[in-house]
């Protein structure tokens, strides 16, 4: 099986996006994979897509994503004409961990694969009507921009490249909001109950998210979706929570408790229940008796 490497089509180097355009072809693709992402835009006719043992029929007006390491072929079954664009992983990887919805930061890094794991959802993005128009024309532009190299071409490719990921999003949203937040419930109960067990320690987000296989600026960013919270606040919450029980059941000394709740810093302690109470943990204590 043939396995497409960046350095064999990002000939340039410096190119993150590149586009190519393949008109009236019935030739079948045998079965390979590649290490960068690859979003094909069909124009015309359609084909059976085998990935990852998976079969999708594409047909005009639909586009195809695939993320790196995917296994697959492809068999027309007319002619057909689409256009590729090719995104490097690392490229993507970055707008990914810098988009601002989770949901769709779910939705690539399932179908890309965080960890570079055969694993995705849906493949096929459709689009009809006026939508379908939107998205040829910008591939369109695309193709031309690429072909044609003008000046800051890579500027106008990474701009067009994200508006094409904004449309996918609101299909997205419209379509599968609750399917997505379901997905990131399966992941969330586990980990809470890591967190419970373990927020008296001095555990980072970086071993929270290697929990969950996920970056930690990707798991930060899914938790706090799905929780309404950050980490930072949740553990706080939690902490405060059981400073507070102890300071009304107990006659421990206010420096033990800090303690044993996972403050090592005397100072930052008092400011932070300063914060959550609007009181001292002296004038806490004090006022619940």
């Amino acid at each position: 099986m043939k396995i497409f490497t960046e350095s064999e089509i990002f000939i340039e180097g410096s190119d993150n996006i590149r586009v190519s355009r393949k008109v009236n072809l019935k030739k079948e693709e045998p079965l390979h994979k590649h290490e960068f992402i690859e979003m094909t835009y069909y124009l015309d006719g359609g084909a059976i897509h085998t990935i990852n043992g998976h079969q999708f029929k594409v047909e005009k007006g639909d586009l195809l994503m695939l993320g790196p390491h995917h296994e697959h072929s492809h068999v027309p079954v007319d002619f057909v004409s689409y256009i590729h664009i090719f995104v490097k992983t690392e490229f993507m990887r970055s707008y990914i961990l810098d988009a601002n919805h989770t949901l769709e930061l779910f939705f690539l890094s399932s179908l890309f694969g965080e960890l570079g794991e055969p694993e995705m959802a849906s493949p096929v993005i459709k689009f009809r009507g006026s939508e379908m128009l939107q998205i040829k024309r910008l591939y369109s532009e695309m193709s031309s921009e690429y072909l044609a190299k003008p000046p800051a071409y890579e500027t106008v490719l990474e701009c067009s490249l994200k508006l094409i990921l904004t449309k996918i999003f609101r299909k997205i949203r419209v379509a599968d909001d609750k399917k997505w937040i379901r997905e990131i419930g399966k992941m969330t109960p586990n980990i809470i109950e890591y967190i419970n067990d373990n927020y008296s320690e001095k555990v980072t987000v970086s071993e929270f998210a290697k929990k969950s296989f996920y970056t930690p600026s990707y798991f930060s960013r899914l938790f706090k979706a799905y929780n309404g919270k950050s980490i930072k606040d949740y553990i706080t919450e939690k902490r405060m929570q059981d400073v507070i029980t102890l300071l009304c059941t107990t006659d421990l000394p206010i420096d033990r408790i800090a303690a044993d709740i996972g403050y090592s810093n005397k100072n930052q302690f008092y400011k932070i229940f300063k914060k959550y109470t609007g009181q001292t943990p002296a004038q806490f204590r004090k006022s619940q008796k």
